[in-house]
């Protein structure tokens, strides 16, 4: 049993349709890689997943189930990373306060033991005071995902975290994400191929609003 399907969505936006017709199914415990341009609807996907944007017709079902049937359903259940108009980074804030910053909206219990436990899993621990202005693309990137982990939910979901960084970069993100990633359920995007195939198990293509099981 998959552990998300989504069934013949559609987004109109404006009398655009967005997306169109679009339906797949996310196992569990694997990494699913969705590639395509700029404006070919992934970032939409995403937010429909994590129950932010309704989509105009179709359904999201989790484990067989009409999936976030009221928004707060899914606070538990998805983490979401790299998603500035949802979980943006405070560049006054320094890597601890934007941590404890979430820890506290997600109402966390012994928040600081699990913010010290990701700092250093995630290789942030010797910049846990710099503020966010002044850390690397890579680093920005690290910490955009390790603040997804806060509530050490079942899914995962990603927008583009590699998209600012370097070829060199990319690997280190991964090496260093994979690791993390290997017991969850994670669903990012890019617009890369190679790297949609190189550390995806699943990858879909989406061009246009309209999406390709690869």
């Amino acid at each position: 049993m998959p552990l998300i399907s989504v069934r013949n969505i559609e987004l109109e936006r404006s009398g655009e349709l967005l997306l169109k017709n679009v339906s797949f199914d996310i196992p569990e415990k694997g990494r699913v890689a969705i590639y395509g341009p700029n404006g070919s609807g992934k970032n939409a996907v995403v937010l429909i997943l994590a129950g932010i944007l309704k989509q105009t017709q179709g359904n999201v079902f989790f484990r067989d189930d009409v999936a976030w049937k009221y928004k707060r359903d899914s606070y538990s259940v998805v983490g979401i990373g790299n998603i500035p108009s949802i979980t943006p980074l405070y560049d006054q804030f320094t890597v601890m306060e934007n941590c404890v910053f979430y820890a506290r909206f997600l109402q966390l219990k012994k928040a600081r033991y699990r913010i010290e436990a990701l700092l250093q899993q995630w290789g942030l621990k010797n910049i846990r005071n710099v503020r966010v202005e002044e850390i690397s693309a890579l680093d920005y990137a690290l910490l955009s995902c390790a603040l997804a982990f806060l509530k050490d939910p079942l899914i995962l979901l990603f927008d583009e975290p590699t998209g600012k960084l370097t070829n060199k970069e990319v690997e280190i993100f991964w090496g260093i994400a994979g690791k993390m990633f290997k017991d969850k359920t994670v669903i990012f995007t890019t617009l890369n191929e190679v790297e949609a195939i190189k550390h995806a198990k699943k990858v879909l293509h989406i061009s246009k609003g309209e999406l390709y099981d690869n």
